[in-house]
């Protein structure tokens, strides 16, 4: 698995002290990665996981020490560990404390656009208690939930907080903390109050599209090379800073960009976002 984990470590003395290396990184692990291991407790960890590691002084000498910079091999090493992707799958935690598993990312050349406030929406999904009780479900109903507007408080908050930038047809896990949900009153004898949710949720209908195999394997997005230098002095990353010069034309054909509007260059911008 192509896996992607943040790491934060500090050092402790003997005597319980605690020593300033603190860092935190971005690595991966796997075959050809900065950490190739499958028995230092790294292995086998779920998207979202979070563990705390003790890395013996002969150990960071011999294995750890090469990519974790500012180590030292003299003291005791506590490695603070999550895990925040496995191959296309993502791990996402806001700060209203929602925390979100991507399952099914929808890639860029099959999204039409993401939902924005005033959306018509419509969700498949299941919902289930602390204690793995279904509570309920759009298979129980027959139909999906919807259609509702996105940002009209016609759904919970936890809802409206992890639709936002959503393509259609992706599927995610959410876990949805009481106050973003139905608080301390709960609702009914379904739902006690205080409790925290989880719900396996899949964007379903966005306006006038719905989710279908046909559209899942539609392209939106396509280009054509028009022009490439024969040397390629380089080549553009997802964090680079870039500018673009550009021409667009509206359905009705009208024409507009910096090219067409004798305007600066966009920018900056990264393909990050």
């Amino acid at each position: 698995d192509d896996v992607t984990m943040v790491v934060e470590y500090y050092g402790q003395k003997e005597d319980g002290a605690e020593v300033d290396m603190k860092h935190a990184f971005t690595t991966k692990i796997g075959k050809e990665q900065t950490i190739r291991s499958k028995g230092d407790g790294l292995s086998g960890m779920c998207l979202g996981e979070h563990r705390r590691l003790v890395i013996p002084q002969h150990i960071l000498r011999n294995k750890y020490k090469r990519f974790l910079p500012g180590i030292l091999d003299s003291v005791k090493t506590y490695l603070e560990v999550q895990v925040t992707r496995i191959n296309k799958m993502s791990w996402h935690q806001f700060e209203s404390g929602l925390h979100m598993a991507m399952l099914e990312p929808v890639e860029n050349e099959f999204c039409n656009r993401t939902v924005v406030a005033g959306d018509t929406l419509a969700v498949d999904y299941e919902g289930t208690l602390e204690n793995g009780k279904v509570f309920d479900s759009s298979a129980s109903r027959g139909q999906p939930f919807g259609p509702f507007v996105h940002g009209k408080r016609q759904i919970i908050e936890g809802y409206t907080e992890t639709l936002e930038g959503r393509c259609l047809g992706e599927r995610w896990r959410m876990t949805v903390p009481p106050h973003l949900a139905y608080g301390d009153y709960g609702v009914g004898d379904d739902i006690p109050g205080g409790t925290t949710l989880t719900s396996d949720v899949r964007l379903v209908r966005l306006n006038d599209n719905t989710w279908s195999e046909e559209v899942k394997n539609k392209k939106v997005l396509a280009w054509e090379e028009i022009y490439k230098p024969e040397v390629c002095e380089e080549v553009a990353g997802l964090d680079d800073e870039l500018y673009i010069h550009y021409d667009a034309t509206r359905e009705d054909g009208a024409k507009f960009g910096s090219l067409v509007d004798n305007n600066p260059p966009y920018g900056p911008f990264s393909l990050s976002g």
